[in-house]
């Protein structure tokens, strides 16, 4: 299992979202929702639109929109790859949904040499 006590991790961390991507994908890890992000301690379960909106970055769009409209220079530095290819805050999901979509089509992995001229 993945053991999180020397890491230092914290809830919603990367290596939870790798963690979910393997319960998906159909391993059957030991886990607890706990440590997603989205959990609601209060109620003590995920709350699956907060749980949804991590995974298809909004985090990421709020972010982008926050810098375009408080540090203009920061975001063209922060976001630049994002510029370069057109992405905008509103295209953040579309793009992580079509990944998803992709995965699911072609679940096999390749090779870097399947993918990328090298």
């Amino acid at each position: 299992g993945i053991n999180a006590e020397y890491m230092g991790v914290t809830t919603g961390a990367r290596v939870f979202a790798a963690l979910k991507g393997a319960l998906d994908g159909g391993l059957n890890i030991p886990h607890s929702e706990s440590r997603f992000a989205g959990f609601n301690k209060e109620k003590g379960e995920l709350d699956s639109q907060k749980h949804r909106a991590r995974i298809f970055a909004q985090h990421v769009a709020d972010y982008q929109r926050k810098l375009q409209r408080e540090e203009p220079e920061k975001y063209e530095t922060t976001f630049s790859k994002y510029i370069e290819a057109d992405v905008k805050p509103d295209d953040i999901q579309k793009m992580w949904e079509d990944v998803h979509a992709s995965i699911r089509r072609a679940p096999t992995a390749k090779l870097l040499s399947e993918t990328f001229q090298v």
